[in-house]
Parts: structure tokens; sequence; C-alpha cells
């Protein structure tokens, strides 16, 4: 199964994949055309890194016979310079539990639009919420940057969501 996250800049889709990842072993692809990927595979080949199949039979919604594996260490996310790269991997892969965070445009989803295993999931949180975690991560990264008005914040929102141009979200 593929699980791709969307929504607006800070309303919680890291938090989403992080909780795949860290109770349900789901392994984390991202889309990132300015990085080196860190996963390269041709067709037909096996995957070599975390993706052993699940000791447990899938429970689908009843109560499990393990508690969740929140114990396990995550495993870095495969990185793929192409939204192609990355849906030629999970075909391939089709029976591992995969996660696909941010899915930033309609093109970065494109590939996987007719694939039966894949589900996109939108994730959107109040813009007061979304503004104070805008404000927290960008002091995080930069403590000396000046603070971003709210307004300014609606208008690049508003900007990305409904521009005819697409773009990643403001900070990723």
């Amino acid at each position: 199964m593929l699980i791709g996250i969307t929504g607006p800049t800070c309303a919680g889709k890291a938090s989403v994949a992080d909780y795949l990842v860290s109770n349900h072993r789901f392994t984390l692809l991202q889309i990132s055309p300015q990085a080196v990927p860190t996963h390269r595979q041709t067709p037909r080949q096996t995957p070599t890194t975390t993706l052993e199949p699940s000791p447990t039979p899938p429970t689908f919604g009843f109560s499990s016979p393990t508690p969740p594996s929140s114990h396990l260490p995550p495993s870095a996310p495969l990185k793929f310079a192409s939204a192609q790269e990355a849906a030629d991997y999970a075909t391939t892969n089709w029976t591992h539990n995969l996660v696909l965070c941010p899915v930033s445009s309609v093109q970065d989803w494109e590939p996987f639009r007719k694939r039966p295993f894949a589900l996109l999931v939108a994730v959107d949180a109040p813009i007061s919420l979304r503004y104070a975690r805008y404000k927290r991560k960008r002091a995080a990264v930069d403590s000396s940057s000046p603070d971003v008005l709210l307004e300014e914040f609606i208008m690049k929102d508003d900007d990305l969501m409904f521009s005819p141009t697409i773009s990643p979200s403001i900070d990723s």
C-alpha cells in the first residue's frame, strides 16, 4: 500500500507520516529533485533495505496480537529525483507499506493516480494553528529572521492554494 500525504503549509503532513513510519512500519518516500537520490532501482529489482515483510499478518483494523512497533528506530527516507522514479519503486514494491510525503503538486501524484494500491490523503488544520507552527518552525531554523505577519502568511498560503502555477509549500 502507498499513502500519499498532501496539504497546506504546516498542516501536519510530516506528523502523519512520522506516525505511519514509527507505529505501523511504513517506509517514507520523498521526491526531492534538487537532492541526490538515496535510492536508485532498476526495473524488477527487489528491495535490499528495510522492506522485509511484516512478521505478523495484517489485522485490517481489528486488535493486533502484538503492540505497534514504535520502539523500532525509523529508517531514513528513500529519496527520488522524480515522481516517476518513486512510482516505479512503489509499483515494484506494491506489497510493502509506503508513505509519500509531501505530495506538493498534481505532477507529483500523477504517476500514482491509476495505481490501485495508492491512496492520497489531504491533511489540514486551522489557519491560526498552522501560522503558529510556521512561526515556531521558522524560528528554530533562524532565530534572527523577522516574524512573518499573519496577513503575509495567509497571502502566501492563498497564492499556493489558488495560483494557476503549481509550486511547493512556503517552506515545505
